[in-house]
């Protein structure tokens, strides 16, 4: 992207049956790849982007993936909002599939209800035929407040394997002061 620029770019014709079977013998076989930018607009509030970028699995052995937000200082809950890219998400397991802000569940009906986050959708455009990819994002000015200095994200499945790509988050804050000690 760097020495291309702007564009359309495809990748496809990516066939690892073979290289795959004997590691995949409970048929959870997809390939994808998911890139994030982040950009910086000068007429934007100040924001704090936080990225996780750690491929974690919940299912119904790990029911439960914890992401801890140190270092905050929210300034001001407008515009706060939170996404996700995930994989293997399945629209007709819907047992406890939760996405967490500090405790409250998030949901964005109908295209996510709060007990079906991992259900193949994509909230950009609206579709709900991601097939097997979920790409969210959320407004969670309700569930931050000013003066927060952590947050919580929680992210759970009782059933279904789901892997979590990253969870980004863009709140309005701004870093503690540095203290001479």
């Amino acid at each position: 992207i760097n020495s291309q620029g702007n564009g359309t770019y495809t990748l496809s014709e990516l066939d690892l049956t073979e290289i795959i079977a004997d590691y995949c013998v409970n048929t959870t076989n997809f390939a994808g790849w998911a890139i994030t930018v982040i950009y910086e607009d000068p007429s934007l509030p100040l924001n704090q982007v936080n990225i996780f970028d750690g491929l974690e699995a919940v299912s119904n052995i790990d029911n439960e993936l914890i992401i801890n937000l140190n270092n905050l200082l929210v300034l001001d809950a407008e515009g706060a909002k939170i996404g996700f890219t995930a994989w293997e998400g399945d629209s007709t397991l819907m047992n406890n599939e939760t996405l967490q802000v500090n405790g409250n569940i998030i949901s964005n009906p109908p295209l996510n209800p709060a007990d079906n986050q991992f259900n193949s959708t994509n909230s950009f455009t609206g579709s709900s035929e991601l097939y097997n990819m979920d790409l969210d994002f959320y407004d969670i000015e309700n569930n931050i407040q000013p003066g927060d200095t952590s947050a919580q994200i929680k992210l759970t499945s009782n059933q279904d394997l789901v892997m979590i790509n990253n969870v980004i988050t863009v709140l309005n804050t701004e870093l503690p002061d540095a203290t001479i000690e």
